[in-house]
């Protein structure tokens, strides 16, 4: 039976995590496999290069957008 997978990450510009969560996602979904990926991204990130193989292999994206957090700024 299929697999449902939920790949989580905060994509930037496109690069090394990136490729991966695609190349994983993207497989498992050509293998007949329900796969999702929730990317987690700040309002004014675009994900238009990162989504693109994902929408075109039939992947659902969830994006969560979340301001950044200002880590030196809190202490």
């Amino acid at each position: 039976p299929p697999l449902r997978v939920v790949h989580t990450c905060t994509p930037a510009s496109v690069g090394g995590l990136e490729r991966v969560v695609q190349g994983l996602a993207t497989g498992l979904a050509a293998r007949g496999h329900h796969v999702d990926v929730i990317a987690v991204v700040e309002p004014d990130v675009r994900t238009v290069d990162f989504r693109a193989p994902l929408d075109a292999a039939g992947v659902r994206v969830h994006e969560v957008r979340l301001h950044g957090r200002n880590y030196y700024g809190e202490y």
